[in-house]
C-alpha cells in the first residue's frame, strides 16, 4: 500500500509521457488483476478495472456506495466538506442542471446559440497568427456556460486564468506560495468573488416589487436557485457562489480538452476529417431555408460526427477516474470493501483495453459502426453510469458537434506546432496545441452568400416609439446619394421597448431582402439602443432573455458579408422615429419599397 501516510500518491501522481493507461495502473492491472487495493493521500482505496463490476456498483449509489470528491476538489467548490451534503442536494442539483443544460433547452435554444458564439469566436481567431486551441476555447465556453449559469459575462482575465485549473486540483492540497494547489486556490478566489458580487446584485434585483412578474428575472439557473433560497437548507449566500463558480469549472475544464483532441486527431487523419466534412456539407444541401441555423433535426442526423466525439471520449479520459465512498461492506470475488473505504472506478482501463477496442491507441471513428448499444453500456463510460451519469453528457456533445460543423463548414484549420499529450494523472497538452485558422469559401457557402463586390453602401434606420402604453416601429432605407428605398411603419402589440427594437430590426433586414437590395450594396442598420447595437455585435454580451430572437438576426445577417449596426440616437434618426409615431396608431404594418 506505498509509504506511511502517503501511500502510493506519488506513483499515482506521476507524469506519463503518453496517452495510454497510466503507468500507475497498468503496471498494477498486470499484477493483480482488474481489481486491486492502494493508499492515496492517506485513504485506502479500491481500485477496478472490472467492466461487470463497475457497470453493478455504479447502479448502486446511495445504496452501497455514495459521491464523493477529492479534499482538493472539496476546498475548491466549498470551504466545508462537499460529500457531507447528502442525497437531496444531489438531486437538487442534478434537476435544475437538467432544466437548464438538458436536452430541452439544448432544442429550444441553446443549439442556436452555440453555433453563433462558436461562428463569432472562430471569426476572431483567424485575425490571429496563431491559436492554442484549448488557451483560446476556454474563454469561449467560460462565457457560455457563465450566462446560462448566472446571466453575466465575465471579465475576460478571469475566464483566461480559468484555463489549466484542473491541474492545480490533481495536486497535494499544500497550501502555500509557489505550489500549484496555491495558484488554483488564488484563481478560485477571483471566482468566488465574481459569483458574490452577481449573486448580491440578482438578490438585490428579486427585493424589487416588479420581479414576480417577470421585469428583472434573467431565465438562468442562478434565477431558479435564488428562488429557492430558504426553501432549501443547503442553498445560503455563502455556498452559492461555490456552487456557480464550481459548475462552471467543471464545464470549462471537461470540454476544453474535448475540443482541443477532437481538432488534433482530425488534423492528424485526414481521412476522418474529409468525411466529417462530406457529413457537414450535405446537410447544407439538404436544407431548404439556405438562411437557417443548425436544426436539432440536422445534430441528430450527423452519424459520422458523433463517431468522432465517441471516438475523441474514448481516447482522451481527462479525470484519472471516478470516486465513490463506500457505505455498505461490498463483497465481490470472495472479498470484501470495507465501508468507508473509497472505490476508484477507471473508464480508461477500459477504454483503451485491446480486448475490447482494437488497436485501441489509434484514432478511427469508424470504429463505431459496429459497437452495439449493449457494449457500450459496460465498456464506454465516459460520462459515468448510474443515478450519478453526468447530467452534461448531451451538453458536450451538442456543443462538440457544434464546432465540429461551424469548423468544417466554413473555416479552415491548419496545424503549427504542439500536440504533446500526458497524463500526470490528468490529460495534459504540455507545449498546447497551436493551429492558423482562415475562413474558406466552400461551393456551398458561395451559393448562400449573395453579398460581394459592393458597388453602393445603403443605411437603413430603425427606431421605436411608445406612446400610452402603444408601440411603434418604423425605418427608412436611404442609399448613399440620399434617395429612399424602402420604408416601413406599424403598431406592435408588446410593452418591451427591447422586443420592439429588436423586431423593427429584424423587418428592416426583410425588407432589405425581399426588395432585391442585397446584391447591390453595403447595408448598414441604425439603431437607437445603445444596448441592442452591442449584443449585436458582441454575441457573448447578450442576455439568455433575447438569445433566440437575436439569433434570428445572426442568421439574415449571414446572407450579406458585410453588414455593421451602428448606435445611432434621435435626432439622427428622425425619419425613422416619425414613422414609429405614426406606427402607433396603424391598425397593421405598411411597408414599401422601390
Amino acid at each position: 500500500m506505498g509509504l506511511p501516510l502517503i501511500g502510493e500518491t506519488l506513483s499515482f501522481l506521476v507524469t506519463s509521457k503518453s496517452i495510454d493507461i497510466h503507468p500507475f495502473l497498468n503496471e498494477r492491472l498486470k499484477r493483480y488483476g482488474p481489481l486491486f487495493k492502494t493508499s492515496i493521500a492517506g485513504q485506502p482505496v479500491v481500485v477496478s478495472s472490472d467492466a461487470d463490476f463497475n457497470y453493478y456498483v455504479l447502479q448502486q449509489d446511495g445504496k452501497l456506495v455514495d459521491f464523493y470528491l477529492m479534499d482538493s476538489f472539496s476546498q475548491l467548490v466549498h470551504n466545508d466538506n462537499m460529500n457531507n451534503l447528502g442525497g437531496f442536494f444531489h438531486k437538487y442539483l442534478r434537476r435544475s442542471i437538467l432544466s437548464h443544460f438538458g436536452q430541452e433547452p439544448l432544442k429550444r435554444k441553446l443549439l442556436s446559440e452555440f453555433e453563433v458564439v462558436i461562428n463569432h469566436e472562430l471569426h476572431e481567431w483567424t485575425n490571429l497568427p496563431e491559436v492554442d486551441v484549448k488557451r483560446h476555447t476556454v474563454p469561449m465556453l467560460f462565457d457560455l456556460t457563465s450566462q446560462i449559469v448566472m446571466g453575466y459575462k465575465p471579465e475576460k482575465n478571469v475566464a483566461e486564468e480559468l484555463n489549466n485549473m484542473l491541474l492545480g486540483i490533481m495536486r497535494f492540497p499544500l497550501y502555500f506560495p509557489g505550489t500549484a494547489f496555491y495558484k488554483c486556490i488564488q484563481k478560485q478566489r477571483k471566482g468566488i468573488r465574481m459569483a458574490s458580487r452577481v449573486l448580491e446584485e440578482r438578490m438585490k434585483a428579486r427585493s424589487c416589487n416588479n420581479y414576480a412578474e417577470g421585469c428583472n428575472k434573467q431565465g438562468d439557473l442562478l434565477d431558479q436557485i435564488v428562488g429557492d433560497i430558504g426553501k432549501e437548507e443547503f442553498l445560503t449566500k455563502e455556498f452559492v457562489p461555490y456552487l456557480l463558480f464550481g459548475l462552471i469549472v467543471a464545464t470549462v475544464e471537461t470540454i476544453s480538452p474535448t475540443i482541443t483532441l477532437a481538432t488534433m486527431f482530425l488534423l492528424e487523419n485526414p481521412s476522418a476529417l474529409q468525411q466529417l466534412t462530406e457529413e457537414h456539407e450535405e446537410i447544407l444541401k439538404k436544407r431548404k431555408d439556405g438562411t437557417s441555423g443548425l436544426a436539432w433535426e440536422e445534430y441528430k442526423s450527423m452519424t459520422f460526427t458523433h463517431y468522432v466525439i465517441n471516438e475523441t471520449l474514448r481516447m482522451e479520459n481527462i479525470l484519472p477516474g471516478m470516486l465513490r465512498k463506500v457505505i455498505a461492506d461490498i463483497h465481490v470475488r470472495g472479498y470484501t470493501i470495507p465501508k468507508d473505504w473509497i472505490l476508484l472506478v477507471m473508464p480508461t482501463a477500459l477504454h483503451l483495453n485491446p480486448n475490447i477496442y482494437e488497436d485501441p491507441l489509434t484514432f478511427n471513428p469508424s470504429r463505431w459502426k459496429n459497437i452495439g448499444s449493449n457494449a457500450m453500456a459496460k465498456n464506454f463510460i465516459p460520462f459515468g453510469g448510474g443515478n450519478r451519469h453526468c447530467t452534461g453528457a448531451e451538453f458536450t456533445k451538442v456543443l462538440v458537434a457544434v464546432y465540429l460543423h461551424v469548423w468544417v463548414t466554413k473555416f479552415r484549420l491548419t496545424k503549427i506546432k504542439g500536440g504533446n499529450v500526458v497524463r500526470s494523472p490528468i490529460l495534459e497538452f504540455t507545449d498546447g496545441f497551436y493551429v492558423k485558422v482562415s475562413e474558406k469559401q466552400s461551393a456551398i457557402a458561395a451559393n448562400q452568400i449573395r453579398c460581394r463586390n459592393f458597388r453602393a453602401s445603403f443605411r437603413f434606420s430603425v427606431a421605436v416609439h411608445m406612446d400610452s402604453n402603444r408601440l411603434g416601429i418604423g425605418g427608412i432605407l436611404v442609399s448613399e446619394r440620399g434617395v429612399i428605398r424602402a420604408i416601413f411603419s406599424g403598431p406592435l402589440l408588446q410593452n418591451s421597448l427591447i422586443h420592439a427594437g429588436i423586431v423593427s430590426i429584424k423587418i428592416a433586414m426583410l425588407v432589405f431582402l425581399e426588395a432585391g437590395h442585397f446584391d447591390k450594396g453595403k447595408l448598414i442598420v441604425e439603431v437607437g439602443s445603445q444596448s441592442l447595437t452591442n449584443w449585436i455585435n458582441n454575441p457573448l454580451q447578450r442576455p439568455w432573455t433575447w438569445w433566440k430572437t437575436l439569433a434570428d438576426i445572426d442568421v439574415l445577417s449571414s446572407h450579406c458579408e458585410s453588414i455593421s449596426f451602428l448606435f445611432t440616437p434621435f435626432p439622427g434618426n428622425e425619419t425613422a422615429y416619425w414613422l414609429a409615431r405614426d406606427g402607433a396608431n396603424r391598425s397593421e404594418l405598411f411597408r414599401a419599397w422601390w
